[in-house]
């Protein structure tokens, strides 16, 4: 029973951030950008055959991310657009995310780095191809 009420309230939330995300006001059945594809009505990134599902919340990070595409996005403006700004305890929670997102990106597609840190302000979401010789 408690398994169907968490899966309820995450189908309910997918639904109200589907509701709240300004790309969704458009009929967007795909996002691409760089290698990836980005559905959004899965939660869903794939990179050629391959593919990962992320949770409601580390799609959000990631679509804010790109969004600034080639900006430094600051944990602050992550966590209010993602979570509305009731602001946590600490910004740490962010950097999960980040590191969970990287994760399954790298999983995909391990000779490229999507994400980058700026130590004490933010991430920056800008594909580089990684340099093996180095």
């Amino acid at each position: 029973m408690q398994s169907n009420t968490a899966e309820f309230k995450a189908v309910q939330r997918t639904e109200l951030w589907q509701e709240d995300q300004p790309w969704q006001h458009q009929p967007v059945s795909l996002v691409r950008i760089a290698n990836l594809e980005l559905e959004p009505e899965t939660l869903s990134v794939r990179a050629g055959d391959d593919s990962v599902e992320l949770t409601a919340n580390e799609y959000d990070v990631l679509m804010a991310l790109i969004q600034r595409h080639d900006r430094v996005v600051s944990r602050n403006a992550l966590f209010e657009q993602v979570w509305g700004g009731v602001f946590p305890r600490s910004t740490r929670m962010i950097d999960t995310y980040v590191q969970r997102i990287r994760q399954k990106l790298n999983a995909l597609a391990p000779d490229t780095v999507y994400i980058h840190t700026h130590t004490g302000i933010g991430y920056r979401f800008s594909p580089v191809q990684s340099n093996e010789s180095n």
